[in-house]
C-alpha cells in the first residue's frame, strides 16, 4: 500500500490522541500495589507526544499540513499563500522558522501553516490549494468541497480547518486527492474582522476526502462514513464527535468556493 495512503488512513486516530494529550495531565498518584491488585489494576494508557505543529495548530490561526513526497518549502508556501500565484517573498522562510526546520521537510512531516485567507468569506486558503491541485485544470473534474456558509451557521461560525493531506498527482499514478479535517473551534477564530488570540480547537467535527484519497476513507462505522461522487470523481465523509448531523447530511452541506 502507498505510504501516503496508510498515513492518511491513520490520520482520525492519531489527531483524537493528539488532542487528548493536549489536555492537563493526571497526577494522581496509583496505590502501590499488592499481588491482588496489580493483578486486577489494568496498565496505565501512555499519550503520545504532540509535535510541535500541532501545539501550534491549537491555536485555529494555523493548521496542519503533513507533507508529501516531493514537497519542498517552496511548493507548500506556494500551496498555501491564499493566491493562486507565486507566494510572496519570505513565506517560505516564515513556515522554515515557525516549524523550526534546518532543512527542507521530509515525507511524512507535520507542519505548521499560518492561515492566509483570499477573502473575507474564504475559511482557508482555497484559491493557491486549488492552484496546487491543478483544480480547473483541463480534463480534472476534481473540486475542493469546503464547510458551505450555512453549514458554518450551524455551528456559530467556530469551523476551522485544522489538518490537510495533499496529493498533486506526483508521481502521476498516485492521482490528485485531498484530506481535510475540519475542528470545532472554543469561539469563533475571527470576529469584527480580526482574530481572536484565546481561540483553541477543542473538538473533530467531521473530515472531507476527496479525489485519490477518497479511498483512503474508512469504511467503519457505517454511520458515520457517507461515499458519494460528483462528476465521476470520489469523495467521503466522515463525522467525528463534535457533528450534529449524520455524514449524508453533512455531504449536502459542502460546496466549492465558486458556488459560494
Amino acid at each position: 500500500m502507498n505510504p501516503r495512503v496508510i498515513l492518511v488512513a491513520a490520520l482520525p486516530g492519531l489527531l483524537t490522541a493528539a488532542l487528548v494529550s493536549c489536555g492537563g495531565d493526571d497526577d494522581d498518584a496509583p496505590p502501590s500495589p499488592s499481588a491482588t491488585t496489580a493483578a486486577a489494576s489494568p496498565s496505565p494508557s501512555v499519550e503520545p507526544t504532540p509535535s510541535l505543529a500541532e501545539v501550534i495548530a491549537r491555536n485555529p490561526q494555523y493548521f496542519v499540513y503533513i507533507t508529501g513526497k516531493g514537497d519542498t518549502l517552496g511548493s507548500i508556501a506556494d500551496a498555501f499563500d491564499g493566491q493562486p500565484g507565486p507566494p510572496p517573498s519570505g513565506f517560505a522562510e516564515t513556515l522554515k522558522a515557525l516549524n523550526q526546520l534546518a532543512s527542507e521537510p521530509g515525507e511524512g512531516q507535520r507542519l505548521a501553516i499560518p492561515l492566509r485567507l483570499p477573502g473575507t468569506l474564504a475559511l482557508f486558503p482555497d484559491a493557491s490549494i486549488e492552484a496546487a491541485l491543478g483544480i480547473g485544470s483541463a480534463g480534472n473534474k476534481l473540486v475542493l468541497l469546503q464547510p458551505s456558509l450555512a453549514l458554518r451557521d450551524t455551528y456559530q461560525n467556530r469551523v476551522v480547518l485544522h489538518t490537510v493531506v495533499l496529493s498533486d498527482g506526483r508521481p502521476e499514478e498516485e492521482g490528485r486527492g485531498y484530506v481535510m479535517e475540519y475542528y470545532l473551534a472554543d469561539r469563533p477564530p475571527f470576529k469584527g474582522g480580526s482574530a481572536d488570540p484565546e481561540a483553541r480547537v477543542v473538538e473533530l467535527l467531521f473530515t472531507i476526502w476527496g479525489g485519490s484519497l477518497a479511498k483512503s476513507a474508512p469504511s467503519a462505522p457505517a454511520d458515520s462514513v457517507h461515499r458519494f461522487t460528483r462528476n465521476g470523481v470520489d469523495y467521503a465523509v466522515q463525522t467525528g464527535s463534535g457533528a450534529l448531523h449524520p455524514a449524508a447530511r453533512i455531504a449536502e452541506q459542502l460546496q466549492t468556493a465558486a458556488e459560494r
